[in-house]
């Protein structure tokens, strides 16, 4: 047979079922056809309708592209299929601190634990909308600078999302986030200012600032890069906030929304 309308089934791993979608896009055209083979004079098997949403799994020598249609897998044109927001993107979650090194400590509370109970939960919003998220950690445990920094860019990830909380003077409060601008200026500006509008609208933290910092993570890491911090745990207002019932909840969907605009933008 020849080879341009074959795909290898140990790429698609359809008899796993555990094949991941290079991305997700959105059908433009009013009806999209979906057919059993990659080329128009395959038999046709149904249809998308314009706005559907639909993971692809590999692309052809052409435009034709694999997908899931009803379970099974079948080909449609890729002409009519536009990338949707953060689908099908990868983040890293990167919850500062860990283990021996709990960060800043104040009021009772205590970092590494903010950070990771609020990456965890941004990380489940993400995953729900279709994103590969990679985590830095996903337990109590100490993962060096640098070795954040691979993480992202051994995943090729298409952005970077460090988590922390604060520490200064008992009257410094407020959200504030950081970008770096050795790589990506624009985009990793754009994010920080996305998810700092979300921090101070969904939490109720007091606006602080986005502003050009050299923290390590955000220096050496090439994709759009934050680095948020919460609030302040040395100040009273801020650790109140962070104590209330379901604040981690509030937080994570700040920093899902923020995401999510930078994206959409």
């Amino acid at each position: 047979v020849h080879s341009n309308y074959v795909v290898r089934a140990d790429d698609v791993q359809a008899d796993t079922g555990k094949a991941d979608p290079i991305y997700t896009g959105k059908v433009t055209s009013s009806k999209l056809l979906v057919r059993s083979g990659p080329a128009s004079s395959y038999d046709k098997v149904g249809s998308f309708s314009r706005g559907d949403t639909v993971k692809v799994y590999e692309e052809t020598n052409g435009s034709w592209v694999l997908v899931k249609y009803k379970g099974e897998w079948a080909y449609t044109h890729s002409g009519y299929l536009e990338e949707a927001g953060m689908s099908g993107k990868t983040i890293v979650i990167d919850p500062g601190h860990g283990d021996h090194d709990p960060g800043a400590q104040a009021n009772g509370l205590v970092e590494k634990t903010i950070n990771l109970q609020v990456g965890l939960r941004v990380e489940k919003l993400l995953k729900d909308a279709g994103v590969n998220v990679v985590m830095t950690r996903r337990n109590d445990t100490f993962v060096t600078l640098s070795g954040r920094v691979s993480i992202a860019e051994r995943a090729n990830a298409d952005s970077f999302v460090s988590i922390h909380a604060n520490a200064a003077s008992p009257a410094a409060e407020g959200a504030e986030t950081f970008y770096n601008s050795n790589y990506q200026a624009r985009e990793s500006r754009k994010l920080a200012a996305a998810i700092q509008n979300r921090l101070v609208k969904d939490t109720g933290m007091k606006y602080r600032r986005v502003a050009d910092e050299r923290f390590y993570v955000i220096r050496n890491t090439t994709m759009p890069s934050t680095l948020i911090e919460l609030g302040f745990l040395t100040n009273r207002g801020d650790a109140n906030r962070m104590r209330q019932s379901g604040y981690y909840d509030k937080a994570a969907r700040a920093v899902y929304n923020g995401i999510k605009d930078y994206y959409s933008e």
